[in-house]
């Protein structure tokens, strides 16, 4: 499924996960938000916190900041070759990483562990029901280390089958730690019903994708 993001300028809401917003938000906090319904794929999603982008189809993968890919299980990783691109985990064994899932308002700072290797997102996001979650993440740019979150989705609809869908992402700029969610953008007041019915109207849009690909898989 192709994605057409909305133009990064819009402020949104993203408590509900479906808005664009970019902007520095909160201090020194930069948000980029993905969309009405978030940002959908059945492969993999690059996203790049200083850009501000994100591509379900990049043409080199190593342009991007980080991944959250999925290639018969979930996985998020570091791309750039070049500094440091690592995820918040827990290390169960030598390349055996689990993604930290983070609740909103938890501090990502130097007390987690990171790695920038494939980490596994099936141990700690619920594939079921596939519940948002946010993940930790530490990066280099210009000679400075910088802490950001991304807030996504996995969810399993077959055997060794997922689809991902990111809601936003942001960093502090100052080098700073983060909480999981600050910078988030607040709705205007009278905006919240008709973000609703965006957000409403793009989680449609993906449950119809994903419906139709469990059809083609079924037949």
């Amino acid at each position: 499924m192709k994605n057409t993001p909305l133009p990064r300028s819009t402020k949104l809401l993203a408590t509900l996960p479906a808005l664009v917003g970019v902007g520095q938000l909160h201090g020194e906090i930069i948000y980029t938000g993905t969309g009405p319904g978030g940002y959908f794929s059945d492969g993999g999603i690059w996203f790049n916190f200083i850009n501000q982008d994100f591509t379900d189809s990049p043409s080199s993968e190593y342009d991007w900041s980080f991944a959250i890919y999925e290639k018969g299980f979930p996985y998020t990783y570091g791309n750039i070759t070049e500094g440091t691109y690592e995820a918040a985990v827990t290390e169960n064994a030598p390349y055996d990483l689990d993604t930290i899932q983070f609740a909103e308002g938890a501090l990502i700072d130097d007390t987690s562990d990171y790695d920038g290797n494939l980490s596994d997102l099936g141990a700690n996001w619920d594939t079921v029901t596939g519940t948002p979650g946010y993940a930790g993440y530490r990066f280099e740019s210009g000679g400075e280390t910088y802490y950001g979150w991304a807030y996504f989705s996995v969810e399993q609809v077959s055997d060794f089958d997922y689809t991902l869908t990111l809601y936003g992402f942001a960093y502090d700029d100052t080098g700073a730690a983060i909480k999981a969610g600050d910078g988030t953008p607040v709705p205007e007041p009278g905006e919240t019903a008709a973000l609703l019915g965006l957000a409403a109207a793009g989680s449609a849009a993906a449950f119809a994708a994903r419906r139709r690909r469990k059809a083609a898989k079924s037949a």
